[in-house]
């Protein structure tokens, strides 16, 4: 009686298969099926530890995750904050307004100090990624006092795009000091622009004085 039950199982499923009733010995026809690879478990990317249900990404996905989550973060700075879960929260929604005003309007001439707080990264950041977005016709530029080009690298990079692709011919860049590095930077970044005025104080620019004066001569003959 106590085996009753096995044997009764066993039974049930030699009538169900044929296969089985005519090869006792045969093994069930999954036995032998192979499962399918699991993926191994990786560290998630977001909390570094081995999650349950995070599954190892080739780098394809990561990198287009990537890319879709810098898309996200542009789109969020460029509405002040209004989008996403990148949104800066030191970029007041009045701030972000008036830079767009600005570049709807497409100026000639930009004055950053009545837009922005030059001295918050975030604004900065925000006002060069959309004039270059939108390659605003922009000619005069006073960025006098930004720190953040001088100490946020990605800032400066943006400042030099700002020089390379909008059609800035004079530029106010006083109370800032620049490195020697980012000197140099910004003369190969003058000579391939079309700014022909730029004040950058004489006291700071120390031995770059002279180079960038020639650099500026040079451009003047670009428009004669």
């Amino acid at each position: 009686r106590a085996f009753a039950a096995p044997v009764g199982a066993s039974l049930l499923a030699h009538h169900r298969n044929p296969a089985a009733r005519s090869h006792p010995s045969a093994p069930h026809p999954t036995a032998s099926r192979p499962m399918p690879p699991q993926k191994a478990a990786s560290a998630c990317p977001r909390c570094k530890f081995f999650c349950r249900d995070t599954l190892l990404e080739d780098e394809q996905d990561l990198r287009a995750r990537d890319e879709e989550e810098q898309a996200r973060r542009e789109l969020s700075l460029a509405h002040g904050g209004w989008v996403c879960d990148f949104a800066p929260p030191r970029v007041p929604p009045s701030v972000a307004k008036r830079v767009q005003e600005f570049v709807q309007l497409r100026p000639a001439v930009l004055h950053s100090d009545e837009l922005i707080d030059k001295k918050d990264a975030r604004q900065v950041e925000l006002l060069l990624t959309e004039l270059i977005a939108h390659n605003t016709p922009v000619q005069v530029v006073f960025l006098q006092g930004a720190v953040p080009l001088q100490t946020k690298p990605w800032l400066f990079a943006a400042l030099c795009d700002l020089l390379r692709k909008c059609p800035v011919w004079s530029i106010n860049l006083g109370e800032l000091r620049f490195s020697e590095e980012q000197c140099v930077r910004l003369g190969a970044t003058l000579a391939a622009s079309g700014v022909t005025h730029m004040f950058y104080e004489c006291t700071v620019a120390g031995r770059w004085k002279d180079e960038f004066r020639g650099i500026i001569r040079r451009n003047r003959e670009k428009h004669s």
